[in-house]
C-alpha cells in the first residue's frame, strides 16, 4: 500500500501548532493552589456553581458560555476520579474545590491554552482564503502562535481564549458569505455571531462587520440601497445571531430582570471609563503595534499587508481593516485601560493575518533582488523576537512569588488567632482563617441568603492543612476603584468581614488588628490610600518586607507593618 505524502506546508502548520501548545501549556500550573489573577476565581467559581446544579449564573457581568463550558468539563473531571476511585461523592469534589482547587484550575487553564492554540490553524485558514501564496498563511500563523500577547492571555482561565477563538471562526465564515452569500450562509454566520457573543458581550460589534459584508455584497446589485435594505439576508443573520445567544444563555431571558439590570450597570461603567481621563488609546494602539514584544514590525507588516491585499482582494481588505479599527475606536475610548487590550483582541486580531500577507509580499517582491535575503530575513527576525519574549515571560511566570514567601513569613512569624488585615486577595498572601471566624461568616451568609454560605461550609468541613489560622480582615474598596458592578462589589463585601480605609489604622488598633498586610505594583511601594500612608508612620512598626527581584523573585511589593500597642 502506497502512504500518503505529507506536504512540506503540513509539516510546518503542525509544528507551529505543537510550538503554540507548548508554550501556552509551559508553566500553566505556576502559582497553584494559590491565585494571583483577579479574574480567574469569578470563571471558576461560577462554573463550579453551575455544576452543582444550579443552572442560573445569577450574575450578567460577562455571559455564561465559559462558565456552561467549564461547567461540562468538570463534570467530565469528576465522573474520571469517581471511576478510578480518587473521589467518592459530589460532596467531596466540592470540598476539593475550596481546600485545594489546583485540579480546577489546571483544567480550565489548559482548556484554554488549547482553545487558544486551536487559533493557529483557523488564522491559516482565513489567511489561505485570502492569499493564494500558502507562505502568507503559514506566517500569520505563526505570528498566531508566538504573539506573546496571546500566548500569555491563553494561560489563564478567562473569556480571551475562546473569544479569540469564536471571533476568527466567525471571521472565516463571513469571508466565506462574501463569496456564496446565500441565506443559509447568513444563518450560519449569526448563529456563530450569537456563539462569539456568548463568551463576551464585545464581540458583538462584529455585527458590524456582518453588515459591512451585507453592503459589499449589495454593491454588485443594480440598485444597491434598495438591495441593501431590502434583502432578507442582514436580518436573518441577526435573528440567528439571537436565537443562539439566548440558546447558550437561557437565563438572560428567564431572568430578565437580573440580566437588564447588570447590562445596564456595564453600560454606566463603561460610560464613566470613557471620560476623558480614562480613555485608553495609547493602551490599544500600544497592543496591537507590539503584541507585548519589543519592536513594531507587526504593525509595519500588517499595514504592508493591507495595502497589497487590497490591491487584489479590495473588500475583503477593507472588512478586515475596518473590524481592528472599529476596536480601536470603541475598546480606547470607553476601554479600562487594564483590559482594553485584551478586550480589543475581538477585531485587532485580523491585523496579524494582515501581517502574514505583508511578510510573504515583501519576500515575493524581492525574490529576485540582491537584497532579497536581507528582506526575507525581517519576518524570521519578528517571529524570533516573539519567541524569545515568550520564552521569557514564561519563565518569569514560574519565579517564587512574594505573595508566597509573605504568607511563609507570616505562618512562621505571627502568633496563632491573630487578627490581620489584608488588601485585595489576589495582591495579598493567602492565608488560612480560623474556625471560629469561619462559623460566624457561614451563620450570617446562612440568614441572610448569601451565595456563598456553600463556600465557607465546605470550608468547615475540610481539614485545616496549616498548624495556625488567622482572623482575616479586608480593606474596602470601592466598586469605582476596582471597576466593577456596583451591585457585585456590594455583595462580595456582604460577606467578608472588612474595614473601611477612611477610619484610619487607630480605629483598627481599638478592634485589636495586630498587623496590616500592604501590596503595591508598580516601581515600588506605592501606598493606595494617603490616610493610612500617614498613620503607618506614627502608629505601625514595618516588620518585613518583600520586593521583586529580576530573575529571582515576581510578583508585588508586600509590607507588613504591625500596629504599635496603644
Amino acid at each position: 500500500m502506497r502512504l500518503k505524502t505529507v506536504s512540506k506546508q503540513t509539516l510546518i502548520l503542525s509544528a507551529l501548532i505543537a510550538a503554540a501548545i507548548g508554550l501556552r501549556l509551559w508553566g500553566i500550573g505556576s502559582g497553584l493552589p494559590y491565585v494571583f489573577d483577579p479574574d480567574e476565581p469569578h470563571a471558576i467559581n461560577h462554573a463550579v456553581r453551575l455544576a452543582s446544579g444550579d443552572l442560573n449564573p445569577h450574575d450578567f457581568k460577562y455571559p455564561a458560555g465559559l462558565f456552561y463550558v467549564l461547567a461540562l468539563l468538570y463534570g467530565m473531571v469528576f465522573v474520571t476520579m469517581r471511576l478510578t476511585g480518587a473521589m467518592a461523592t459530589v460532596n467531596d469534589f466540592a470540598v476539593l474545590f475550596v481546600s485545594d482547587p489546583t485540579v480546577f484550575y489546571l483544567t480550565g487553564r489548559i482548556a484554554c491554552a488549547l482553545a487558544a492554540s486551536a487559533c493557529v490553524l483557523v488564522a491559516y485558514k482565513i489567511t489561505r482564503r485570502l492569499d493564494d501564496d500558502d507562505n502568507a498563511a503559514l506566517l500569520a500563523a505563526g505570528c498566531f502562535a508566538l504573539a506573546p500577547a496571546l500566548v500569555d492571555w491563553s494561560q489563564v482561565v478567562k473569556q480571551d481564549a475562546w473569544l479569540l477563538l469564536s471571533c476568527m471562526v466567525l471571521c472565516w465564515q463571513t469571508l466565506r458569505l462574501m463569496d456564496r452569500p446565500t441565506l443559509k450562509a447568513y444563518c450560519a454566520t449569526g448563529g456563530l455571531l450569537g456563539i462569539a457573543a456568548s463568551f463576551h458581550y464585545v464581540t458583538g460589534l462584529w455585527g458590524l462587520g456582518i453588515a459591512i459584508v451585507h453592503l459589499a455584497v449589495a454593491w454588485r446589485q443594480p440598485k444597491p440601497l434598495r438591495s441593501f435594505l431590502k434583502s432578507p439576508g442582514l436580518y436573518l443573520s441577526a435573528c440567528s445571531a439571537l436565537a443562539v445567544f439566548l440558546a447558550l444563555n437561557p437565563y438572560a431571558l428567564l431572568d430578565a430582570a437580573a440580566f437588564a439590570k447588570d447590562f445596564s450597570d456595564l453600560y454606566g461603567l463603561s460610560v464613566a471609563w470613557g471620560l476623558p481621563e480614562n480613555r485608553s488609546w495609547s493602551k490599544v494602539a500600544a497592543t496591537l503595534a507590539f503584541w507585548n514584544s519589543r519592536t513594531p514590525l507587526a504593525a509595519g507588516f500588517a499595514l504592508l499587508g493591507a495595502w497589497q491585499l487590497y490591491k487584489r482582494r479590495r473588500a475583503q481588505a477593507l472588512l478586515l481593516a475596518a473590524m481592528a479599527l472599529i476596536y480601536f475606536v470603541a475598546i480606547g475610548k470607553r476601554g479600562d485601560s487594564g483590559v482594553a487590550g485584551r478586550h480589543a483582541l475581538a477585531g485587532g486580531w485580523t491585523l496579524l493575518i494582515l501581517a502574514g500577507c505583508g511578510m510573504a509580499s515583501v519576500a515575493r517582491r524581492f525574490a529576485t533582488h540582491k537584497i532579497g535575503r536581507l528582506a526575507r530575513l525581517l519576518p524570521a527576525l519578528m517571529l524570533l523576537e516573539f519567541t524569545l519574549t515568550c520564552v521569557a515571560n514564561v519563565k518569569a511566570k514560574t519565579l517564587p512569588d512574594t505573595r508566597v514567601e509573605s504568607r511563609s513569613w507570616i505562618l512562621a512569624t505571627v502568633p496563632d488567632h491573630t487578627k490581620i488585615v489584608i488588601d485585595m486577595p489576589h495582591l495579598s498572601p493567602a492565608l488560612p482563617m480560623q474556625e471560629s471566624q469561619l462559623r460566624r461568616l457561614y451563620q450570617h451568609c446562612l440568614q441572610t441568603g448569601h451565595a456563598r454560605k456553600d463556600y465557607y461550609r465546605l470550608l468547615l468541613q475540610a481539614k485545616p492543612q496549616e498548624t495556625k489560622s488567622f482572623e482575616i480582615y479586608r480593606i474596602k474598596r470601592s466598586y469605582a476603584q476596582l471597576k466593577d458592578l456596583e451591585a457585585r462589589t456590594q455583595r462580595s463585601y456582604e460577606a467578608v468581614d472588612s474595614v473601611e480605609a477612611t477610619d484610619g489604622i487607630a480605629a483598627w488598633r481599638r478592634e485589636r488588628i495586630d498587623f496590616i498586610v500592604l501590596s503595591s505594583y508598580g516601581p515600588g511601594p506605592e501606598k493606595q490610600w494617603n490616610i493610612i500612608e500617614r498613620d503607618l508612620t506614627e502608629q505601625a512598626t514595618l516588620v518585613a518586607s518583600f520586593a521583586p527581584i529580576p530573575g529571582r523573585l515576581t510578583g508585588p511589593y508586600i509590607d507588613i507593618y504591625r500596629t504599635i500597642p496603644r
